[in-house]
């Protein structure tokens, strides 16, 4: 008798949830099945196609990638309903992280009662890093680690013209690249987006032959775009914005730091 796997996704099959999804499901023995389920547009409508999904394919387990409320209430009414093993997976401590942000009292109170519906409601939490278990166990929560990866094959050294080429199409030619990659949200309460620090260095570097690159999108990408005018240094900095997933190792390669 094989086991149902359904994996509800908290973002489209480009994100980084969908590529963590995927890379599971390959993973999982032969007498496993598994299906996908991505987030479409607007709370009420993911949530709807999630609780779909599972009507459909009476899963043994639910897979929640992400600790957003669409998923997380599919989830809980499979495990209700059904008795489906829940499983909650996320990268963030979501009530530490909206407080940093700045969110205000009421989305506060609903991220952290979101949070507390979650860690309940789950049969098996898993994260991405040490520390973040470490916090959990503090509460009396326990977790699992399983770190972010990647496909060994495709992020590599590579030596080869089409580096090069792209290197000139950003503008990186003859100057030390130092770059990151992410999604770059603003912060109300630190008055700062993730890349911040870089325009920041290279402004302190203008006489100096390098240059940034910022890889990925967000609310943060304006606020950095006009700390760049404000400092002068629009041409110091390069924003590619969101690369396919398949793309990326090109351009890490271009970087240089």
């Amino acid at each position: 008798m094989s086991t149902e796997v359904l994996f509800l996704v908290n973002g489209d099959e480009r994100s980084a949830m969908g590529y963590r999804a995927r890379a599971f499901a390959g993973r999982l023995p032969d007498h496993w099945r598994s299906r996908i389920e991505y987030r479409s547009r607007g709370k009420l409508l993911s949530t709807g196609a999630f609780l779909r999904a599972i009507a459909f394919s009476r899963p043994s387990i639910v897979y929640v990638l992400d600790m957003a409320s669409s998923g997380v209430i599919a989830g809980a009414a499979a495990r209700s309903l059904r008795r489906s093993v829940l499983v909650i997976d996320t990268g963030d401590a979501i009530s530490a992280l909206a407080e940093s942000l700045g969110r205000g009292p009421i989305g506060l109170l609903l991220t952290r009662a979101l949070e507390a519906f979650s860690l309940r409601m789950a049969d098996q939490i898993v994260v991405r890093g040490s520390f973040h278990r470490q916090w959990l166990t503090t509460r009396g929560v326990g977790a699992e680690v399983i770190p972010d990866g990647v496909d060994m094959q495709l992020f590599r050294p590579i030596e080869a013209d089409s580096i090069r080429v792209l290197r000139r199409e950003l503008g990186l030619e003859h100057t030390l690249a130092v770059g990151l990659v992410g999604s770059s949200v603003w912060s109300e309460k630190l008055q700062m987006p993730y890349g911040w620090e870089l325009v920041e260095a290279l402004a302190l570097l203008r006489d100096k032959p390098v240059q940034g690159v910022i890889i990925g999108d967000g609310t943060g990408i304006p606020h950095l775009r006009a700390r760049c005018r404000e400092l002068h240094i629009e041409d110091r900095v390069t924003f590619p914005g969101r690369v396919p997933y398949e793309m990326l190792p090109s351009y890490l390669n271009a970087l240089d730091v």
